[in-house]
């Protein structure tokens, strides 16, 4: 299955409390399981989230969580 991930745009965002804030309004289920952190969020011309874009990055990123060994 697929992993519900989270992306946030500014340094400001800290994972474990936005996790935390998720898990007070959502089931632990539904929420993220993840949280990525990006500079901006790819968009079309038209403005619309590249989301296969995002998901590739995701794909990547546990690759190199599951290569390294590192939890996070």
């Amino acid at each position: 299955g697929e992993e519900v991930v989270a992306w946030v745009v500014g340094p400001q965002a800290d994972e474990r409390s936005l996790l935390g804030h998720c898990r007070t309004r959502v089931d632990a289920r539904r929420g993220p399981g993840r949280i990525y952190k990006r500079d901006s969020i790819p968009r079309n011309e038209g403005g619309k989230v590249l989301r296969g874009l995002l998901r590739e990055e995701a794909s990547r990123r546990r690759q190199e969580v599951r290569q390294t060994g590192l939890t996070r």
